[in-house]
């Protein structure tokens, strides 16, 4: 019966806690295994493309493997890659082998054929099945006398062992179709985790590109926002070389101090006012109303002129 060799292959697959302490053999494998994923990250010996820098190489690390699903998934992924180089190199040596020892045996039946005088356009497929008729055919055909170490028995075994072989052959024909199709089911596994691979690919480059655009638009904003404070402080260093320079001080603080003053100023002008009325409603005294009225007048025309000459002010400092 046919067997296949014996593969020793180690399992080369890094540890969980080695994944963990060694991202960058992940990202390595992942660059190299889709370089079409992230382009402008490894230079080739027939590109100008500069090798990825060390700090892109942190941001892109950063941005794969700080999602947890998002790294296993990374992870199986690798190891799918390392599983599919694995079984393909068995594959590839049980088809070596297969073919060697088919070709071995293709000689051997083929030497047995000849010994008995057979070649292989006279032996049908159904010969296996006519195994006692063939040897009969030999003995009447009289081919023990075409060797003298051979003789019928010599024929049946042979053609016995030839029939064992060929039915070996079937069932290590079956067993390499049914390994073929585990291999089919699990190359159809890893197609499935390589399309999810690639959607979580394809939705961090978006995601990468996304940032990119908002990063412009952050850009263009401060530089916006930088341009508009510079003209803010040519307006604001205009407006101070306008104001008068005989003030004491064109500061908030004293804007606001000369506004004080002036709401005071009005709360006492309403008083006197009140008091005035107040002496509208007694004796009338011609000589003394005579003489409080100019006051009064005198006061509120002082007033008004200060009141004038303070908005006056502000309004020289603010224009």
């Amino acid at each position: 019966m046919i067997t296949a060799p014996h593969t020793d292959v180690a399992d080369s697959r890094p540890t969980p806690a080695a994944r963990a302490a060694d991202p960058s053999a992940l990202l390595d494998a992942l660059l190299a295994s889709y370089p079409d994923l992230f382009p402008n990250t490894a230079a080739t010996s027939t590109t100008a493309t500069p090798p990825i820098a060390t700090h892109a190489r942190s941001d892109l690390a950063a941005a794969l493997f700080t999602d947890p699903p998002t790294e296993r998934l990374l992870h199986g992924l690798v190891e799918c890659d390392r599983a599919r180089e694995k079984l393909r190199g068995v594959v590839d040596e049980a088809d070596e082998w297969f073919a060697d020892a088919h070709d071995r045996d293709a000689k051997r039946i083929q030497r047995t054929l000849s010994h008995i005088g057979i070649t292989p356009d006279t032996l049908s497929r159904n010969g296996a099945a006519n195994l006692s008729l063939l040897a009969d055919l030999a003995l009447e055909l009289r081919l023990d006398t075409a060797s003298a170490a051979c003789d019928p028995a010599t024929y049946q075994i042979a053609m016995s062992s030839l029939v064992m072989d060929g039915i070996a052959a079937d069932a290590e024909l079956a067993e390499q179709e049914e390994l073929a199709r585990e291999v089919d089911a699990h190359y159809s596994r890893i197609d499935v985790q390589c399309r999810r691979a690639d959607a979580v690919l394809t939705s961090l480059a978006d995601g990468e590109e996304l940032q990119r655009q908002r990063t412009r638009e952050w850009t263009h904003n401060a530089r916006m926002l930088e341009e508009k404070g510079e003209e803010y402080a040519d307006r604001l260093h205009s407006v101070e070389e306008r104001i008068d320079p005989s003030l004491p001080s064109y500061t908030p603080a004293a804007l606001l101090d000369l506004a004080d003053k002036v709401d005071a100023m009005q709360i006492d002008l309403a008083n006197k006012r009140a008091v005035l009325k107040g002496f509208a409603d007694l004796p009338p005294d011609p000589v003394l109303a005579k003489l409080k009225l100019a006051q009064r007048k005198m006061e509120l025309r002082g007033l008004i002129e200060r009141k004038q000459e303070i908005l006056s002010s502000i309004a020289r400092g603010m224009s």
